[in-house]
């Protein structure tokens, strides 16, 4: 895991999402943080490393416990 993904917290990530960096910016009043509409940022992932099947995330979600399923 890299040393950026261990630090990453709900701020920087909202900030790195509106603003395209980790922090805010000292003015929000500046058109340059309106981004044109095909302007993308491409964030990958590594999902296997980050996440464990045997203690990620769902591995408590079991269909049965679901009523629809039941049903």
């Amino acid at each position: 895991m890299t040393e950026a993904i261990k630090n990453l917290t709900a701020h920087k990530i909202t900030n790195l999402y509106l603003y395209g960096q980790d922090t805010i910016p000292d003015s929000l009043i500046n058109d340059s943080l309106i981004r044109p509409a095909g302007d993308v940022i491409r964030i990958n992932v590594d999902i296997p490393s980050l996440i464990n099947p045997n203690t990620g995330a769902g591995r408590f979600a079991v269909g049965s416990q679901f009523e629809l399923i039941i049903q």
